[in-house]
């Protein structure tokens, strides 16, 4: 019997067929996933993250219907790009390289490191401020387990480099997108083993976390206002939420406290030293010790 989770010898996306964007997430990874979609030889997922190897995908999916994530023309595509964050968010979301290598697929992975505090920072704001969709109380410490983990790269990245070998991972700097997205996507381009075009991508920032308005917050923690609102069109959203910024006021972020600072910095110390031997990272600049 043919096992669902092992893709067919066929398969296009088997290789150097697939190229995944795994974060992390507020990192950069939907502005690089756009300049890399850009690409004629790219075939972006639709969504851009289908978290396909998620555990709760395991009993009712087969690799096969991944592949139907993509509009692959072989005719014309030569990589397909998935940008799933989620696959770096152990141990949370568990077993995602497991479950990868198990398919038989053997992708190059790409992923944006950027400064753990303001990475925590921007993930409390954007669960909290840009969607409030109530997952986390709003008293929850930026030393929560689910905001450090994904800052610890290394730890993150680890299970990988086991499975597919560091050759196989890109780590870029979330900096180095956001000062010369050019040269980023140019460099990420070669390594998934495309040549870039001469005239690149527009290069603009995307899934920026802003602060939504005051109103938007307290509408979206409600039910009701918030099964309403997933009705609606994203321009129609978008223009109500202007409108309702510029009425009641921006919905203020929260910045990290010293002391959630200092504990943070204590947790991944160890790991930002695996981070700058292994991958190169000078981690000095976010104020930590790893020589590389």
């Amino acid at each position: 019997m043919t096992n669902p989770w092992i893709a067919p010898p066929e398969s296009p996306l088997r290789g150097d067929g697939l190229a995944v964007v795994a974060g992390a997430m507020k990192a950069g990874t939907t502005s690089l996933f756009s300049y890399l979609a850009s690409h004629p030889h790219v075939c972006p997922s639709t969504p851009k993250e289908p978290d396909f190897f998620l555990e709760r995908h395991e009993r009712r999916r087969r690799v096969e219907d991944y592949h139907e994530l993509f509009e692959f023309d072989p005719a014309r595509h030569r990589v397909a790009l998935d940008g799933s964050t989620s696959y770096t968010k152990a141990p949370h979301k568990p077993g995602v390289p497991e479950r990868i290598r198990a398919s038989g697929l053997t992708p190059r992975f790409i992923y944006l490191v950027r400064d753990p505090f303001a990475r925590i920072e921007s993930q409390f704001n954007y669960q909290h401020t840009a969607r409030a969709d109530g997952r986390l109380d709003a008293d929850t410490p930026m030393t929560n387990d689910k905001f450090v983990n994904i800052s610890d790269y290394a730890s993150q990245l680890e299970p990988y480099r086991k499975r597919f070998g560091r050759e196989r991972i890109l780590v870029l700097d979330f900096d180095d997108l956001k000062k010369d997205p050019a040269t980023t996507t140019r460099r990420s381009l070669s390594f998934i083993g495309l040549t870039p075009l001469p005239a690149g991508p527009e290069f603009e920032a995307k899934n920026v976390t802003t602060p939504s308005s005051k109103l938007k917050v307290v509408l979206q923690r409600n039910p009701v206002t918030r099964a309403v609102a997933g009705l609606l069109p994203g321009p129609v959203k978008e223009a109500a939420n202007l409108a309702a910024t510029r009425v009641f006021g921006a919905a203020k972020a929260r910045r990290m406290t010293d002391e959630e600072r200092r504990e943070i910095r204590r947790r991944l110390a160890p790991g930002m030293t695996v981070l700058a031997q292994t991958y190169g990272v000078d981690v000095q600049r976010w104020g930590f010790d790893g020589a590389k």
